[in-house]
């Protein structure tokens, strides 16, 4: 439970920051009016002057403002809270922000004239010329539009502070089931979306402990819930009440897949379609899948969203079977999204060292000396972080733009060769020494291209590859990793563990009914 006193702080901000934005909204919209009904009055008494006494005009004019003004303020003032402009404006960037103020502008006004016009006219006769509520809007809209691009630009929203107890807003934004919570992703994004105000379960079978959710698990508006996403049981139990799931449980990597295939298959693919059918039976809204840039193979090519799928790994093929399933079961009440993952990076509470850029940055810190395979080979790069912030930003992305799509997510400028990356850390940590060598097994080998999300919803990353080692170097000093080399650190060593587990209780429960009988 978050501190009482914290809770009054928090509310404090929270409203004087709405307050803020509602007084800067009216300035603007009162402005805008101010300067249309000038512009008009100089039209008429400069270019259309037929005997028209220009102090009349002008009292006439201040009347129809003092008269209609407030009244267009609070309907502006209103229609803007619930576009949620007031409650969500972290969502609302790029074009979407765009789009969602010329929704609420033009709604505002067409309402407000129609009213005007049809209903009070006969009421009120000093009514605003029509052409003044024209210039009123296109000027609203590029004031209000202008102001907050402006915002954008000078404090990205990427740069507010990720505390949890200052960031977390009162109003909530609806609850999200984020099945895979305690892993290294999942564990990002729960603190992100609590940040935003959403209500978050978790569903996790503990696979690599608790300890990446206990700084937030005796939140209130946190709760967790221990299962095997496998199981329809504990799907069932955790959908109930949910408005929208985020799908990070799998058997990540090539290596991790290739020890057992049928569990690959059960838990990447299997799973994802039962996990479909009970959230469409629920009620679900939005289903978010994690699946890979993996899926596209090797190529030399620049890929994009409607490339070739030329998977060459288990993992690459149970995760394309899944966005089949998942962009089947789409509806006019249920919309999948898929989430094609750049190679991750970053520190994250639940660590990972057997990801390449993790892993080349342990070696270089601990051992001065990076061991580069195949370094010819390309790859897309993104950061924990905003891989999180990826997912938070689709969460509350209108539902016509990302319904049924396909997003590519990482950035333009985050490809790199394996030989890049090293050279790239060697020169943040200095004395390392890069050694290459030629292999033969991994033939992965692609370019993405991202430029969808950025076209259709705005979403940049913003940490770099910098940002990524200057955490993780961070973790070794502060001592939140000691042994970087520990089996819970690596998906495959876990995976191993797990499948000689359940190997273990399945020889024993046979020895039991044996027994039995």
């Amino acid at each position: 439970m978050i501190d009482e006193n914290m809770k009054i702080i928090h509310l404090i901000r929270h409203y004087k920051e709405i307050i803020i934005r509602v007084l800067a909204d009216a300035v603007i919209i009162n402005v805008a009016i101010l300067i249309s009904l000038g512009l008009r009055f100089l039209e008429i008494v400069l270019v259309d002057f037929e005997g028209i006494v220009a102090p009349t005009l002008f009292a006439s004019y201040v009347h129809a403002y003092l008269l209609n003004g407030p009244i267009l303020t609070v309907a502006m003032v209103v229609i803007f809270y619930f576009h949620g402009i007031y409650t969500r404006t972290r969502g609302y960037i790029g074009k979407f922000k765009l789009l969602v103020i010329l929704r609420a502008v033009t709604t505002a006004f067409l309402l407000f004239g129609t009213l005007h016009y049809i209903v009070w006219q006969a009421q009120l006769p000093n009514a605003f010329p029509r052409g003044v509520l024209i210039m009123g809007w296109l000027l609203t809209l590029l004031f209000t539009a202008g102001a907050r691009v402006t915002k954008d630009m000078l404090i990205p929203s990427s740069k507010v502070t990720e505390k949890l107890p200052i960031q977390i807003p009162i109003k909530l934004m609806g609850q999200v089931l984020v099945i895979g919570g305690c892993g290294y992703i999942g564990s990002v994004l729960c603190r992100k979306l609590l940040a935003e105000g959403y209500r978050v379960r978790v569903l996790d079978n503990l696979m690599f402990g608790m300890q990446s959710i206990d700084e937030i698990s005796t939140y209130e508006d946190f709760e967790f819930q221990k299962g095997d996403f496998r199981d329809v049981e504990s799907v069932v139990h955790a959908m109930k009440g949910i408005d929208k799931v985020v799908h990070l449980g799998a058997i990540v990597g090539d290596p991790a897949c290739d020890i057992d295939s049928q569990f690959t298959v059960d838990v990447n693919f299997a799973a994802t379609r039962m996990i479909a059918e009970v959230a469409k039976g629920y009620g679900v809204e939005r289903l978010l899948f994690a699946s890979t840039c993996s899926v596209y193979g090797a190529s030399n090519e620049i890929l994009d969203e409607h490339s070739t799928l030329s998977p060459i790994s288990l993992y690459a093929e149970t995760k394309i079977d899944a966005e089949e399933i998942l962009i089947k079961s789409a509806d006019s009440n249920f919309n999948p999204v898929i989430l094609r993952l750049a190679t991750i990076f970053g520190y994250s509470p639940r660590p990972r060292f057997d990801l390449v850029a993790n892993l080349f940055t342990a070696q270089a810190y601990y051992d001065h000396k990076i061991t580069v395979v195949n370094g010819e080979q390309w790859r897309p790069f993104i950061h924990v972080e905003d891989v999180a912030e990826s997912i938070c930003v689709i969460l509350c992305a209108p539902r016509d733009v990302v319904k049924g799509q396909v997003y590519n997510i990482g950035g333009n400028d985050m490809n790199y060769r394996i030989s890049e990356l090293g050279q790239i850390i060697a020169r943040n940590i200095p004395g390392t020494e890069v050694v290459e060598k030629t292999v033969k097994g991994d033939l992965r080998n692609y370019r993405v291209s991202f430029d969808k999300i950025v076209r259709e919803i705005g979403f940049h990353p913003t940490h770099s590859l910098k940002d990524g080692i200057i955490g993780i170097i961070e973790a070794f000093k502060n001592g939140d990793v000691s042994d970087h080399t520990h089996e819970r650190y690596s998906n495959v060593s876990y995976t191993r563990r797990i499948l000689e587990d359940e190997r273990m209780k399945t020889r024993r429960t046979t020895l039991k009914e044996s027994a039995i009988v």
